[in-house]
Order: structure tokens, then C-alpha cells, then sequence
């Protein structure tokens, strides 16, 4: 009677832990294959390392102790069409409140994504559009780089054609001094300069802006060089009598 009751009492362990490891078995949601895609989350991994979770917030965390430090976050599921919707980031943290961020910007199909910059409790910075510019302190810039704020450089270099030496050429013809001064008076700035109200609305252009200025100076160098002539001839015609 006594084996009988032993041998019982292992049937019963037995069932008790064949149903515990069923119920494990069933309730796993990772995969780890000696070869193929791992999955964590989920047993039928898309990729190499596939992560899949409910919670659209949280995907992984990286960091030692209470804080969640460095996060990587999917913002959207995998069916979410929602354009402009954040759909990924790169994150750090501090506790619960966002500190800095990288984030990736879903457009349609494979058109219209952008990707931010955020700074300073999930303050946007800087952006990269759709159309491959750059905007630092704006969100829609419309040129390669656009900056909402002043930019300090050691040195800028500017590609520039057309270069006024043709000016010293025996073609050009340099205006009289007569007509600079009618054109100045009727106008209020020098002939091939933008005006106030011109710069005003288009921005003054650097390499450009250089260009007319050099233009000027050599039209000037000019004049100078023309009225000296004129004063050695002077001096010359005073001193001959």
C-alpha cells in the first residue's frame, strides 16, 4: 500500500509538472533559433531581430538603474497609415519626462518622410524635410540650409562665376561720372545694386553681393586713374607756363 501511494504521488508531480511547462510553452511570445530570425514579443519574427510590443511607447530601454536613460521607441503599429506620424525614435530620457530625441517622420508609401531633432524636453531644433533640406530653428525651410538664428564661421567659402575683371577690358564701357550722378539722384543707389526695398523682400546674397562690390571698386579705380590723368595734365599745362 505504502509503494502504491508513493508511485502516486509521483503521477501527481508528473501532471503537476507537465501542465506547468504546457502552460509556459503556450504563454511564450519570444523565439530564440539556433539559426533564422530571433523574436522578442513575438514568435514569428519578420527580420534578423524582430521587437514587438502593444505598447506603441516603449520598445527597448538601455541604461543601468531606476531612470529609463537611453530609449528606443516605435510610436506607431505596423498598419498605422497616419502621414507625418512619428514612427520611430531614438530617445534619452530622464525618469518619465523626455530630455532628447531623434525622431523618425512616416510619410506615404515611400514618399514624404522627414526626420527631427528635439532638445530640451521635446523641443524640435532641427529638421530634415521631405525635399532634402535642412532647417535649424524652423520647421519648414525652403532652401538646402536655412537658419533661424545667426551663424558664426571661421571660414565660408562661396562659388562665384562672372568675376567683374572684365571691367579693366577695352569693351566695357564705364558710365560718366555725369550719369552715375543722374542715376544716384533719381534713384537713390548705385546703377547694378539692389535697392533698400529689394533687399528688404529677397534677402541679400552674399556671393553676389561681393561680385557688384568689387565691380565698383574697379569702376572706382577707374575714375581715379581718369582723373589723375587729368591732373597731370592740369599740372602740366600750369607748370609749361
Amino acid at each position: 500500500m505504502k509503494i502504491h501511494f508513493k508511485y502516486l504521488k509521483i503521477l501527481i508531480l508528473i501532471v503537476i509538472y507537465q501542465g506547468c511547462h504546457i502552460q509556459n510553452i503556450t504563454a511564450q511570445s519570444n523565439t530564440f533559433p539556433g539559426s533564422g530570425n530571433v523574436g522578442i514579443g513575438t514568435v514569428t519574427p519578420n527580420s534578423f531581430l524582430d521587437i514587438y510590443t502593444h505598447d506603441t511607447r516603449q520598445t527597448a530601454i538601455l541604461g543601468r538603474g531606476n531612470d529609463i536613460n537611453f530609449r528606443l521607441v516605435s510610436s506607431q503599429d505596423r498598419t498605422s497609415n497616419a502621414q507625418n506620424a512619428i514612427v520611430g525614435e531614438f530617445g534619452l530620457d530622464y525618469d518619465v519626462i523626455k530630455n532628447t530625441a531623434i525622431r523618425f517622420h512616416r510619410g506615404w508609401t515611400i514618399t514624404g518622410g522627414f526626420i527631427s531633432f528635439t532638445t530640451n524636453n521635446n523641443n524640435e531644433r532641427m529638421r530634415i524635410t521631405t525635399e532634402g533640406n535642412v532647417g535649424i530653428g524652423l520647421l519648414d525651410p525652403s532652401n538646402k540650409l536655412e537658419v533661424n538664428g545667426t551663424v558664426r564661421a571661421k571660414e565660408i567659402k562661396v562659388e562665384a562665376n562672372n568675376w567683374p575683371d572684365y571691367v579693366f577690358g577695352s569693351e566695357y564701357e564705364l558710365m560718366s561720372l555725369q550719369e552715375v550722378e543722374d542715376f544716384v539722384h533719381k534713384n537713390k543707389h548705385l546703377p547694378g545694386v539692389p535697392s533698400e526695398m529689394e533687399i528688404l523682400d529677397s534677402g541679400l546674397f552674399l556671393g553676389e553681393m561681393n561680385r557688384l562690390l568689387l565691380l565698383k571698386i574697379e569702376e572706382l579705380t577707374l575714375y581715379l586713374i581718369e582723373q589723375q590723368k587729368e591732373i597731370n595734365d592740369l599740372n602740366s599745362s600750369i607748370n609749361g607756363k
